[in-house]
C-alpha cells in the first residue's frame, strides 16, 4: 500500500510542471482564441478554456494548435478523457499527416524446433549445448529436450528462467510490447525491453505432470505459439513540435485514466520521444506554449515509468529509466531494488 501511494504521488508528473505566461495577446482571431484558451487553462477554468479552443477550431479546423489545447485541457476533466484521445490524435494527424503510433493486435509467433523463431539469448545456456539438445527434438520430443535443459541449469546452480527475444511479424519500427501469452501452456510473460526491433522477455520454466511422480519441463517449446499486441512509432518528416507535445500529453492522459489507461500506448509514445527527441521540452520554439509547461523528456519518462510500475511491469519501468540515463547502477537482485527504482522515478520527476 505504501509503494502504491508513492507511485500515485509520482504519476501526475507532466501536469505539475506549469507556470503562468505573461503578456498574453487579446482574443482576436485564431491566435487570440488559442492564447485565451491557455490563459483560462492556467487559472483552472477548464470549461472556459475548452470553449476557447472549440471557437478556434471553428475559425480554422485545419490547424493543430486548438486540438492540442483541447486535448490537454480535457485531461483535467474526467468525463472528457475519451474526447481527449480524439483531440490529441487529431492534433498529430493535422501536424504530421498521419498517426505516430500504429498498433498491431493479436499477433502470433510460433516456435520452431531449433528455437530460431523465438531465440534463446540466455547467457546461462552455452549456444553449442542448446543446439545439441534441440537437434534431438524431432526424434526425442519436447519432453527430453526440456528436461535436459532444466537438469543442466539446476545441476550448475543457475536460474531456470530463460531470456528470449523475437521480432513481431507486422512491426516496422517497433516501439512497445508489454505482455505476451503462451497459447499452449497458458503462461504469461512480461517484456523486459525493446532493442533493434526485437522484444526481449523472460520465461520461467513450467512443469507439466505426466502422472504420479513424473513431470517434464518447458519454456517456449517447438510448436508453441506466443500471442501479443505491439505498437510501432512513425514520425513523418512533415511533423513538428505539436506532434511531440501531443505524444507527451497522451502519456499524461493514460496516467489520468488510471485503471482504464492504455500502458502500451503510453510506452509507445514515450519510446517515440526517446528515439526522436532526446532533448524534448514542451512547446519548444513556441513562445506561448513554452510559457504553459516546463515539462522535459525525463518528466514524461517518469510518468510512463510510474504507470508501468503500478501495473507490475517493474523491469520495463527500469528499462525506460535507463534509456533516459537514470537508474543505470541499480541492482535488480538487491532486496531494496523496488524502493531504489521508486527513488529514481521521484528523482526524475523532481529534477
Amino acid at each position: 500500500m505504501k509503494i502504491r501511494l508513492l507511485v500515485m504521488l509520482l504519476l501526475p508528473v507532466f501536469l505539475s510542471c506549469m507556470r503562468n505566461p505573461s503578456d498574453l495577446p487579446e482574443s482576436v482571431g485564431y491566435e487570440g482564441l488559442i492564447a485565451q484558451g491557455w490563459s483560462s487553462f492556467l487559472t483552472g477554468e477548464y470549461v472556459q478554456a475548452l470553449e476557447f479552443f472549440h471557437q478556434a477550431m471553428e475559425v480554422d479546423v485545419t490547424r493543430s494548435n486548438a486540438f492540442l489545447g483541447a486535448g490537454i485541457t480535457s485531461i483535467h476533466m474526467h468525463s472528457y478523457h475519451e474526447a481527449a484521445i480524439g483531440y490529441l490524435q487529431t492534433a498529430i494527424q493535422l501536424d504530421q499527416g498521419g498517426s505516430a503510433v500504429v498498433r498491431h493486435a493479436y499477433q502470433t509467433v510460433t516456435q520452431d524446433t531449433l528455437w530460431t523463431s523465438i531465440q534463446c539469448v540466455d547467457e546461462d545456456i552455452p549456444a553449442d549445448s542448446l543446439q545439441k539438445w534441440l537437434s534431438f527434438t524431432a526424434d526425442s520430443g519436447l519432453v527430453w529436450v526440456g528436461n535436459a535443459i532444466r537438469d543442466y541449469l539446476v545441476l550448475n546452480d543457475l536460474s531456470t528462467t530463460l531470456s528470449f527475444r523475437m521480432k513481431p511479424p507486422e512491426s516496422s519500427a517497433l516501439a512497445a510490447c508489454i505482455e505476451l501469452y503462451n497459447m499452449q501452456n497458458g503462461a504469461f510473460y512480461s517484456a523486459d525491453s525493446i532493442s533493434d526491433g526485437f522484444v526481449y522477455f523472460s520465461v520461467p520454466v513450467t512443469a507439466t505432470s505426466q502422472g504420479p511422480g513424473s513431470s517434464y519441463f518447458q519454456w517456449v517449446m517447438a510448436d508453441q505459439g506466443v500471442l501479443f499486441d505491439s505498437a510501432d512509432f512513425q514520425l513523418s518528416g512533415e511533423g513538428g513540435h505539436i506532434t511531440l507535445d501531443a505524444l507527451a500529453a497522451r502519456v499524461s492522459l493514460e496516467d489520468a485514466r488510471e485503471e482504464d489507461g492504455d500502458l502500451l500506448n503510453a510506452v509507445a509514445c514515450t519510446q517515440g520521444l526517446l528515439w526522436s527527441s532526446p532533448d524534448y521540452r514542451f512547446g519548444e520554439g513556441d513562445q506561448l506554449l513554452e510559457g504553459v509547461f516546463q515539462t522535459q523528456l525525463r518528466h514524461v519518462v517518469a510518468c510512463c515509468g510510474s504507470l508501468a510500475f503500478s501495473r507490475g511491469k517493474v523491469t520495463y519501468c527500469w528499462f525506460l529509466c535507463r534509456q533516459a540515463g537514470y537508474g543505470l547502477n541499480l541492482d535488480p537482485d538487491s532486496p531494496t531494488f523496488l524502493i531504489d527504482l521508486l527513488g529514481v522515478l521521484q528523482e526524475m520527476a523532481n529534477e
